[in-house]
């Protein structure tokens, strides 16, 4: 049984992170794309670990040090639980090979376990991500005794238990639910953003800080600590006993995390393949009736086209929408925010309104659907490279529906920002353009990307969706870009410099979008 396991285990994580095609592919192409997607890992990996040390230095430098660890937890927890809501149902109960699996003299509780191997190291990664540069930090200026370094090693290898319990437990039900749905991906979505955003407004409602006093205030560390129990209580747990080196309550943690996480794996073994049987089967109807047919120009059909791609991967759905969603909330937001109360003028050399359109664009920046929508073409490619379209008729569709996309959400975060902030009409003007600019040279940028760094021979649509190299690109592209703006409008007054910016925007977006058109799809294999 052991050996069972560590060799199904061993197979689940071969090519975990592509480490697998980098090591043993022979394509020299191949392996530029993978020294290529290892280096952008390092990448984000060591802007995460920048945040985390920064956020753990101020803390210490607050006198807020004994905060840090149970913070670190509850960052590491969310993590791992909002990226694993929406992969662990498929990953789980993915159909893929386990055919071939479950003909082999190989119990099935070998099969469960060494998927959730697969996830755990996955979100093992992320918490160590977290808790190396926050625990490096918070050693170096607080000096604890020899007992922390054995508990924070602990905290970090149990963290991501009971969140991918949670998240294995959410994703099952939402898989189950929308399994025989006619529109499975779009309900797997719909849910999945219910699901993690009532999660989140749950928590922000457990953590109100409205009764806070003076006595509160001076107890800076213990309120904060309330309040990170209140999110996740384990934290509070596993961190007071990181802080004061007892090892009976981080025993008592490990112990309870253990315990949930091997009920979770026992009871998926004990009805995995009656699950599986029951989400491949498809209700399909037999009526069908050849009606009038109907002509549309060519951009509409082309962005019906991607249109029914886009609904058919819950994936591609979740990551793309989530950006829109969370601009509307940003606006929604600005009606209960004091912006001068927080941001007080006379502490601030520039006027904090003025960065509010590159707030708003933000979300919107984050994941274009152009990004990974060559990629989603996969083995089917030769279909779009058949058809006598030109580059700008077939790239125009994608772009075209990107843009569909989001502006409905764009346009209801502007309409809702200028409701609540009530500027003049240059600034609502601003407030419009700077966003709608921002929008459409994303997605410009995540076609130019795409088209650049391709990845076509995909196993599941998940890898291109959020592991991709175009995706991450296009991603940190889009998160840093705004933030660039603002900068530039916050330290060069002046009316010339937003009217440059749209300038620098229109210019770059025109540059990319004529590189786009001339490439020759011929080269993508």
């Amino acid at each position: 049984m052991l050996r069972q396991i560590k060799l199904l285990t061993v197979l689940e994580t071969r090519n975990l992170f592509g480490l697998n095609v980098l090591f043993h592919t022979h394509d020299k192409s191949a392996r530029w794309k993978a020294m290529a997607m290892a280096l952008l890992y390092a990448l984000v990996a060591a802007l995460l670990c920048f945040y985390v040390g920064s956020l753990a230095w101020g803390l210490a430098a607050l006198g807020l040090s004994d905060v840090v660890p149970a913070y670190l937890m509850v960052i590491a927890a969310m993590v791992v639980f909002f990226f694993g809501i929406f992969k662990a149902g498929s990953a789980l109960f993915s159909q893929k090979g386990l055919d071939a699996l479950c003909a082999l003299p190989v119990p099935q509780s070998a099969i469960v376990i060494g998927r959730f191997a697969r996830m755990y190291l996955e979100d093992l990664a992320l918490s160590l991500a977290v808790f190396l540069p926050g625990f490096g930090v918070y050693a170096f200026l607080v000096r604890p005794g020899f007992l922390f370094y054995p508990l924070a090693l602990l905290a970090a290898l149990g963290t991501p238990l009971i969140p991918l319990t949670l998240a294995t437990l959410v994703g099952a039900v939402i898989t189950g639910l929308t399994a025989r749905m006619k529109h499975k991906s779009l309900g797997v979505a719909v849910l999945s953003l219910l699901a993690a955003g009532g999660i989140m407004i749950l928590s922000f409602s457990l953590t109100s800080v409205e009764d806070l006093d003076l006595n509160a205030l001076r107890d800076l560390s213990g309120t904060l600590l309330t309040l990170l129990g209140k999110v996740y209580p384990p934290a509070l747990w596993m961190g007071t006993a990181i802080v004061r080196g007892d090892l009976l309550p981080a025993f008592l943690w490990l112990g309870a995390s253990l315990g949930l996480f091997v009920l979770m794996v026992l009871l998926v073994s004990s009805r995995f393949q009656a699950i599986c049987r029951r989400l491949a089967v498809n209700s399909a109807r037999h009526d069908y009736r050849l009606t009038a047919q109907k002509g549309s120009t060519l951009p509409a059909a082309l962005c019906k086209r991607e249109l029914r791609r886009y609904f058919a991967s819950a994936g591609y759905v979740t990551n793309t929408i989530v950006g829109p969603v969370m601009g509307v909330g940003l606006a929604v937001a600005l009606f209960f925010a004091d912006l001068e109360a927080m941001f007080p003028p006379a502490l601030l050399p520039f006027d904090i309104k003025a960065l509010i359109p590159f707030v708003l664009a933000w979300p919107f920046c984050i994941m274009s659907p152009t990004a990974v929508s060559v990629s989603l073409e996969g083995k089917n490619l030769w279909i779009a490279q058949s058809l006598p379209l030109s580059n700008r008729d077939f790239l125009g569709g994608k772009l075209l529906f990107a843009l569909l996309l989001g502006l409905p959400f764009l346009l209801l975060a502007v309409v809702l920002s200028v409701l609540a902030l009530r500027p003049g009409a240059e600034d609502a003007l601003w407030l419009l353009l700077f966003p709608l600019l921002l929008l459409i040279f994303t997605a410009v940028l995540g076609l130019f990307v795409n088209l650049h760094l391709p990845s076509l021979n995909w196993e599941n649509e998940t890898r291109v969706v959020k592991q991709s190299a175009a995706a991450m690109v296009s991603c940190l592209t889009g998160m840093i870009l705004p933030i660039l703006a603002a900068i530039a409008v916050a330290l060069l007054p002046g009316v010339w410099i937003r009217p440059a910016l749209c300038a620098a925007l229109l210019l770059l977006t025109l540059l990319l979008w004529q590189g786009a058109c001339r490439f020759d799809l011929r080269k993508l294999a």
